[in-house]
């Protein structure tokens, strides 16, 4: 055993290895929804006229800004208290706080369902869509409710450590149904009012299995009778809506950064516009998911890491988690920018436009940042500081906006890629200040070092000689399966200096109790 897996502690080793079970279960199912999306965006490009795409992709970006501001920050604060109310052997205040959780963001959901498909017709006419735009608009805010049912619902199996039902329900039922959907009323000639149909009929599908999932997860835990419990105290909900309504800004704040540039562009450049911006950024979700299958486990581990005050500990998981997201993420991001251009090429005609291939190199480089400074918004959060990082992600959000606003019409696309790109700058950076002052832990470490190393030199380097040599066709994809195949192997060799030996041990464990 090596000096780096020796000074690790012994309550790091258990938590890495619980995180390394959840996650992989996270993983497996952020793998197949990413492909699903990038499959949908794919369907849509080359499915839909470009004008049609481009009002597609718009649609489905304000639902999810919608989404964000009817959650309004439930999923986080669940995770924040159902395990201490669980720990104090409390289920009246459990289930007082998932109802009332549930029912608030449901009935947001609903009131925002009902003003959009009101006032669809006036939206529709100031960005003059068509008849079929706006009836396309409207079919997707129906959905909104049971949307956010499946969200709240797959939260509060995740506060309650179950990982499995998001990677089933999220990643492979709605995620995965999409692009099967959407191509056949791509097949059927159902133009934009088919396909927002059947992808909106995605999130109908989730939010019926999400409801079954969280009965089987209350039962389980011996916390049953959610439909007769109370609200719970005024005390109780004034403790977790102070901390969730900050949680709930920062998240749409953050959807926001996601989604609000294709809006801008869609007005301010054109919506062909919107669908050549949408193609060049989907890699970025596509990275984003498998490190959100890490942090999504991390939640609850650092709520219960913190609650002991174990500082050592905290460090320990906040570096080796960040490693284990950079070995998972950037070779993505890498490969993407040294083949930017076949990348491109898989949507057609859709990415055709002047500054396309720079879009993905700014926004690829912006994410090896991110990615590195590692789950620093998470750690924050479990922390207590939801003031913090809600005024970090209206701070971004803000700077996003306004360049937009200012390149936009000088730079088209590429504007859009810059603003955001320095958005996710001064969000990674003051959350990385904050977390460093408050908590005097950083993701710095030999590990993250060693990580970078393994990926750069293993893919980022090999992808760019492929480029320089002109390979192309079948020899490339011979020869990225050959770079994969290195990859794998430098990770087993570094496997201890990575943590990666802890987490294999912990995925051979057979009690089916310790997956849960």
């Amino acid at each position: 055993m090596s000096h780096t897996t020796r000074a690790r502690s012994e309550h790091t080793e258990q938590h890495l290895a619980g995180i390394a079970r959840g996650g992989v279960l996270g993983l497996a199912g952020s793998v197949v929804a990413g492909a699903a999306g990038f499959l949908l965006v794919v369907v849509v490009a080359r499915g839909l006229p470009l004008h049609g795409a481009g009002t597609f992709f718009a649609i489905t970006a304000a639902f999810v800004l919608f989404q964000g501001l009817a959650a309004v920050g439930t999923d986080t604060g669940l995770a924040r208290f159902l395990l201490r109310h669980e720990a104090a052997a409390d289920s009246a205040d459990l289930l007082a706080t998932v109802r009332g959780a549930l029912s608030a963001s449901v009935g947001i959901a609903s009131l925002v369902a009902v003003a959009g498909v009101v006032t669809a017709g006036r939206i529709g006419a100031t960005l003059g869509w068509d008849t079929d735009a706006v009836l396309a608009l409207r079919i997707a805010l129906v959905a909104l409710p049971a949307a956010v049912l499946a969200d709240g619902c797959l939260a509060t199996a995740r506060a309650l450590t179950e990982i499995r039902s998001t990677a089933l329900v999220d990643r492979l039922l709605r995620a995965g149904s999409q692009p099967v959907l959407v191509l056949v009323a791509v097949v059927a000639d159902a133009g934009l009012v088919g396909v927002t149909a059947a992808w909106a009929l995605s999130h109908v599908l989730a939010a019926i299995a999400g409801v079954a999932v969280l009965k089987r997860t209350l039962h389980r835990r011996g916390h049953d009778g959610l439909r007769t419990a109370g609200w719970g105290s005024r005390a109780l909900w004034r403790e977790f809506w102070s901390f969730t309504w900050l949680r709930g800004l920062a998240r749409l704040a953050q959807i926001g950064m996601q989604r609000a540039d294709i809006l801008l562009v869609a007005a301010i450049v054109s919506p062909t516009g919107a669908a050549a911006y949408t193609v060049a950024t989907r890699f970025v979700p596509l990275g984003q998911m498998t490190t959100q299958a890490v942090q999504q486990v991390l939640q609850p581990r650092l709520t219960q890491i913190l609650v002991a005050g174990d500082r050592r500990t905290l460090r320990e998981v906040y570096q080796v988690s960040t490693a284990w997201n950079m070995v998972l993420a950037w070779p993505l991001y890498l490969g993407v920018m040294a083949l930017s251009t076949h990348y491109l090429g898989i949507f057609g005609d859709a990415a055709g436009s002047d500054g396309a291939r720079l879009v993905v190199l700014v926004m690829a480089a912006a994410m090896l940042v991110a990615v590195a400074s590692g789950p620093v918004d998470t750690v924050l959060l479990m922390s207590g500081r939801s003031l913090a990082s809600a005024g970090n992600a209206v701070t971004a959000l803000v700077v996003d906006v306004v360049l937009c606003l200012a390149l936009l019409p000088v730079w088209g696309i590429v504007g859009a890629a810059v603003a955001w790109a320095a958005a996710v700058m001064v969000r990674c950076g003051l959350a990385f200040w904050q977390v460093s002052r408050s908590l005097h832990v950083h993701p710095v470490s030999r590990t993250t070092v060693l990580a970078a190393s393994v990926t750069v030199i293993g893919i980022g380097v090999p992808c760019w000689l492929f480029t320089v040599l002109g390979i192309d066709g079948l020899w490339l994809v011979f020869a990225l399966a050959v770079c994969a195949a290195g990859y794998l192997v430098a990770l087993h060799r570094a496997r201890e200096g990575l943590a990666l030996d802890q987490a294999w041990a912990a995925l051979g464990v057979r009690d089916r109790e310790a997956w849960r």
